[in-house]
């Protein structure tokens, strides 16, 4: 099954292989062509012009390439890809998206939807699905995966639309979510859940949200819940996290309706989150390096 390798570009200048072309000229338009190649990505968030948590993004696209056996990527090459796009687009706040084949990276601006902030104040609505992952630490183009997602956030749940589908493996656990990571407080340890690192696609965010757990004293076990845990009510919040999301309250899973939105803890960790973020951006205000 082909896929394009500009998905969803909304930025007038695409960079291949370190080149700025149109995104609606002939290059542009070839890059919309289908193409059966192993591919891995990185979506960056951009913050006040600053790559958000770029050396990271490139470690996993790295990590991500091994994986798959494709060949690695000069860093510098990507700084310079990011450096010009963003002052050529130019942007300010939005998404990177790179992709990487045997013989081309691409890296284009990538719609992006961040939500509002009564979204926070509320939570979200989330659904399951079975799916388990071959290389969970491998952030690969999957076609079939994309297609069995979106037919899972097609759905509505007793609690309105889907906005995330939480991932639950053949054993019964809960993994991780479609794209995003997963944690859950215990409502009679207080202790924070979270998928082993070796589980997941190990989000550049939820590395940051750690700090951010630890920063705010919270108690930590990195252990998978169960669905029949989450769905019996074990778990008195649950909290997603990913690049375009932050910290990002839980209001329902499936049937079972979720606090998570007034949950003191999570409040806690979203403010020494959101402190981190405002560090790094003071800290590069320079740009990308390798």
């Amino acid at each position: 099954m082909g896929y394009p390798l500009l998905e969803e570009n909304v930025g007038r200048y695409v960079c291949v292989n370190g080149t700025l072309v149109d995104s609606e000229g002939l290059a542009g338009l070839a890059l919309r062509t289908p193409v059966d190649d192993d591919a891995v990505y990185e979506v960056i968030r951009v913050v006040d012009g600053v790559p958000l948590f770029w050396e990271d993004h490139l470690a996993r696209l790295s990590a991500s390439l091994h994986s798959a056996g494709l060949p690695q990527v000069d860093p510098s090459a990507l700084a310079h890809d990011a450096a010009l796009l963003v002052r050529e687009l130019p942007l300010a706040v939005g998404n990177l998206r790179v992709v990487a084949t045997e013989s081309m990276r691409v890296m284009h601006q990538r719609k992006h939807a961040y939500p509002a902030e009564e979204t926070y104040w509320n939570g979200v609505a989330v659904g399951t699905m079975a799916w388990d992952r071959v290389k969970p630490g491998e952030k690969a183009v999957r076609p079939d995966y994309k297609k069995a997602v979106a037919a899972k956030l097609a759905q509505s749940g007793p609690f309105g639309r889907y906005y995330e589908t939480l991932l639950v493996s053949s054993d019964g656990r809960v993994t991780e979510g479609s794209r995003s990571n997963a944690f859950f407080l215990d409502r009679a340890t207080g202790i924070l859940r979270t998928t082993p690192d070796a589980d997941v696609l190990l989000g550049v965010t939820r590395r940051h949200v750690l700090e951010a757990v630890r920063r705010a004293g919270v108690p930590l076990r990195q252990d998978a819940a169960t669905a029949s845990d989450v769905l019996a009510g074990r778990y008195a919040a649950v909290f997603l996290t990913g690049t375009s999301i932050g910290v990002l309250p839980v209001s329902s899973i499936e049937g079972r309706a979720l606090a998570s939105a007034r949950d003191e803890t999570i409040a806690r960790i979203r403010t020494e989150y959101d402190r981190i973020v405002s560090e790094y951006i003071r800290d590069h205000r320079g740009g990308p390096t390798p």
